[in-house]
């Protein structure tokens, strides 16, 4: 069951059979299967995003509000910019930067693949179906609202596991490569809210994190699809950084 405004149209099947650039296949790091739908973890997830993000969430912080629309930008865009913002304020040398663009992007794409592999290959339902059908998941702990919306439309593609979450810890982990853990940053994004033009994190990983959030607050994932995505973002920016450009020697300029 596809979701609106989208009348039965469904982004990219086969995207998961693209190359990657450091992956042996795309299913390489394929997630485990989501919760059964009968399970006690399916319904708190169930739950939780019925909860938060429904586009009247009582539960939902404003600035959980804010932030999950301060997040919708893409990985490639908003990523990327930090990263030129980074090596610009660090002056660091051509050599590293370099380098970092291109695990950064190489990383990324391999995610995408990854994830698309994952999203077709268990087709799992967005919170949009679910809560709306729930009377047909067999699960008595989880209860039916045919009126319920998300915070914004529902993109046109399964549910698991969540592709922003993937992308960002990819980027993310490519970025704390290179510049080390625990670096304090600020960083803006094209979707930004007027009362949230920038948002400043202790590391990249909590970015990483915050981003993961972001689509549970929004009502287009369930928590173990965001978690399963940062997982799945991490590994494949360690198969990059491991694979791809390799040297025997670190370049002593950074």
């Amino acid at each position: 069951m596809t979701t609106p405004p989208w009348n039965g149209f469904v982004l990219q099947p086969g995207f998961r059979l693209a190359r990657p650039f450091a992956l042996t296949d795309p299913a390489e790091l394929r997630p485990p299967a989501p919760p059964p739908l009968a399970s006690r973890a399916y319904a708190r997830a169930f739950r939780e995003v019925k909860e938060s993000g429904a586009v009247n969430s009582a539960r939902r912080s404003d600035e959980q509000t804010s932030y999950a629309l301060w997040w919708m930008e893409f990985a490639e865009g908003s990523v990327n910019r930090l990263a030129r913002q980074l090596v610009a304020e660090r002056g660091t040398h051509l050599w590293v930067a370099a380098r970092l663009f291109a695990h950064l992007n190489m990383s990324l794409f391999d995610s995408y693949i990854a994830n698309w592999d994952s999203k077709y290959e268990y087709n799992h339902w967005r919170p949009y179906t679910a809560i709306r059908a729930a009377g047909a998941d067999n699960n008595d702990e989880t209860t039916a609202d045919p009126d319920w919306e998300p915070l914004r439309p529902t993109p046109p593609f399964p549910e698991y596991a969540s592709a922003h979450a993937t992308a960002c810890a990819a980027t993310m982990t490519v970025l704390e490569s290179t510049f080390g853990k625990d670096v304090p940053f600020t960083m803006a994004t094209t979707t930004a809210p007027p009362d949230m033009p920038t948002r400043s994190f202790s590391s990249f990983r909590d970015a990483a994190r915050e981003c993961a959030d972001s689509r549970v607050q929004l009502g287009w994932h369930f928590r173990y699809a965001a978690e399963a995505g940062l997982t799945l973002g991490r590994n494949v920016a360690k198969r990059t950084l491991r694979r791809q450009l390799k040297t025997e020697n670190r370049s002593p300029w950074k």
